[in-house]
This record gives structure tokens, sequence and C-alpha cells, in this order.
């Protein structure tokens, strides 16, 4: 692992994590003051409770706010979520972040009185409790995304591409250009290599991972296997043609991507195959 920080990215203009997660695959919380813990599980539920209680999975992991913690110096607290796995954190104010496989979340550990700041690498939902005077906001290297109180996803996995699915509510998206686009629910906005699209969407593709689940309808079979290699951290090769096949259905995200791969052959006619450790997915007409 490199250098341990609990600082967002300087200035949200480039997201670059400092330090990967453990090499056993753990989910790892950093607590302002350098308090770090490896937390077991596949899914694993984070509550900050009023007065800074700490409980992971039901179990009480701290009873108060760290002592001797400067607030201005090292505000904030920093999840880091591996591949394979997933997480979410509860705060005081009932707002709750589910945070995907491969994703960093840092969050202070108390909000400003003006407002309710996540910086994020990777991806997120977001049901943000409503409170008209702080607004919630996520910032990315690319967006940042403001809401009074609301259901939304943010994916920020690219240094050049985010991309923000409104499930609920309405949010206020500004981009590096300052440009300012209001989203509808059911509306995906994307802000790739400088040019900004919105368009309408199922948002279930978007927002099923945090239920464990990934959702696809009519969804080319390479958009399917480049999901799955973001959310296990491996690369899965296929040919061209099963490519462009196209699927419709649930797939549960189970301990390995093997076994993920393994529900999908009955679905498709693609058969695994493994290549000296790689993961190759072959058509089978």
């Amino acid at each position: 692992t490199g250098e341990e920080t609990n600082n967002p990215p300087a200035n949200t203009v480039a997201i670059g994590s400092d330090f990967s997660p453990d090499s056993d695959g753990e989910v790892l919380l950093v607590l302002a003051g350098r308090q770090r813990q490896r937390l077991a599980g596949e899914e694993v539920e984070v509550i900050h409770a009023p007065g800074g209680q700490v409980r992971v999975n039901a179990r009480v992991t701290r009873e108060d706010a760290p002592s001797g913690v400067r607030v201005d110096a090292e505000p904030f607290n920093h999840l880091i979520v591996p591949a394979g796995k997933r997480s979410s954190v509860t705060f005081p104010d009932g707002s709750r972040v589910w945070v995907n496989a491969g994703s960093h979340l840092w969050y202070p550990v108390e909000w400003k009185e003006d407002r309710r700041e996540v910086f994020i690498e990777g991806e997120i939902f977001v049901d943000a409790a409503r409170d008209t005077a702080r607004p919630f906001v996520v910032t990315t290297g690319l967006l940042e995304i403001e809401v009074l109180g609301t259901r939304f996803n943010v994916t920020a996995r690219d240094a050049s591409a985010n991309a923000v699915v409104l499930e609920r509510g309405s949010v206020r998206v500004r981009t590096p250009r300052r440009e300012e686009v209001l989203l509808v629910p059911d509306q995906r906005l994307e802000y790739r290599g400088g040019e900004l699209s919105v368009g309408r969407v199922e948002t279930r593709q978007y927002t099923a991972w945090k239920d464990g689940l990934l959702y696809f309808n009519g969804t080319p079979l390479g958009e399917i296997l480049a999901r799955l290699g973001n959310y296990y951290g491996r690369e899965i090769a296929y040919d061209n043609a099963g490519a462009e096949l196209t699927c419709s259905g649930t797939l549960e995200l189970k301990a390995t991507v093997e076994e993920v791969l393994e529900g999908l052959t009955h679905t498709v006619p693609v058969r695994v195959v493994r290549v000296r450790g790689n993961i190759h997915v072959i058509n089978t007409p």
C-alpha cells in the first residue's frame, strides 16, 4: 500500500488514490485521526450516529467522537471498497451513501453549516435526506452534483468521463465549463471528453448494484462484461460476435466473477474458458 491520507482530492480537479485497499481484499475505513479499521464481509454497513458513535454491521466500533482531532486539519474520513465488495455509510442526518466495488469515498467528520459534501472516485448511490438549509453535494474530478433531498447514482471511474443517473427528485449538475443542468427522474447525464449529453434511461440498470444485482434489458453482452470486470477488478476478454449479443435479465453479484459468468451461460449462448489464468467468454452459435 502507499501513503495514507484522509484528505479528498486537492481542489477536486483530478482524483487519484493515494493508497490502495489492503492485499487481503477487505473494505478499509480510515477515520479522522488515522484510526484504520478493516471491515469484513461482502457488503459492509457503516453507521455514524449522532454524538460520534460508529457502528459497523450493527456492532459498535467507537463510542464517541475522536478526541484531539482538529476538524480544520484532518476533517475527512476515507472509505475504501476493493473489487468484489460493496459498502454503505449512513450519516447522522439519515442520509445514506452506497459505495460500489473499486471505489473511494471521502466524507467530513461533521457537515458544514451550509452544505453536506462528499468526494468520490468510483461509483456511489445516494439517498439524501431533505435539508433545505444544507444541500447535499457530491464532488468528483469533473462534476459537482447538488441536491436538497433525492436518490441518484454517480459514476466517476474515468478521469475524462463521469455520469449521473437520477431515480427520484431533482439534481443540479455543474461541469468544468460552468454549464448547469437540472435533471428530472429517469434521466442520465454523461460528461465525456468535455462533451455533455442527457438522455432518458431505465434507472434500474444503473442502480441495481446497490442491492447486489446486475440488471440488464436488451443490453449488449460486451457492456455487461465490462461492468462485471469493473466490479470484480478482472479483465474479461470476449470475441466480437459475442459482444453484440443482447441480454435481458438479472444476475446476482456473487462472491466470484466465475460464479456470475456461469449464470450468464444459461442466459446467452456463450461459454467461459480460462487461458493462462485469464478469463475468455466465447460465443457458441
